[in-house]
């Protein structure tokens, strides 16, 4: 992975053209999920709405009580590989949508792994997601958000909107 530009030119020109309000409903959803600890299926939805709407007939072919089981697994666990993979194990749960959960409500810090994201990264077209790519991801991105003095959030808008803004 190899930033397109400066990481400095990356916050000034990819911050501006995120819409902060498509996050509000998220975020405080993310820190009520992560103090009581799990998810519903319903809260869980919001998440996959806010990441890829067209799934939601397949989040709403999960069982409320298996939701709620695997979230609170992932959420109390300190195994990287079951925060990723457990969510995987939901139907129509893919990489994106677990990670965008894992970003809002885990306690440790994650990325939202995006095409988006990963074109400021240097990818021209999305590699195939795997665990040994997303955790090469995450760390990269750990790396790059403690170098900077950065909050995840903070990187995530501005890795999404440099490529908005250049892409479109």
């Amino acid at each position: 992975m190899k930033l397109r530009a400066n990481i400095i030119d990356i916050l000034e020109e990819g911050l501006p053209v995120y819409n902060l309000q498509t996050d509000t409903e998220v975020i405080n959803l993310g820190k009520k999920i992560q103090k009581k600890g799990f998810a519903s299926i319903d809260e869980f939805r919001i998440f996959s709405d806010w990441k890829s709407p067209r799934i939601r007939k397949h989040i709403f072919s999960n069982e409320n009580k298996i939701i709620s089981e695997v979230t609170k697994d992932v959420l109390s666990s300190k195994s990287e590989y079951l925060h990723i993979g457990a969510l995987l194990l939901l139907k129509g749960v893919s990489y994106p949508v677990a990670s965008a959960f894992l970003h809002f409500c885990h306690k440790t810090k994650y990325p939202i792994i995006d095409y988006r994201a990963l074109w400021t990264l240097g990818y021209d077209e999305t590699p195939k997601y795997d665990v040994n790519f997303w955790i090469t991801y995450v760390n990269f991105t750990r790396k790059l958000a403690n170098k900077n003095n950065l909050d995840m959030r903070t990187l995530d808008r501005a890795l999404w909107g440099y490529s908005k803004k250049y892409q479109d």
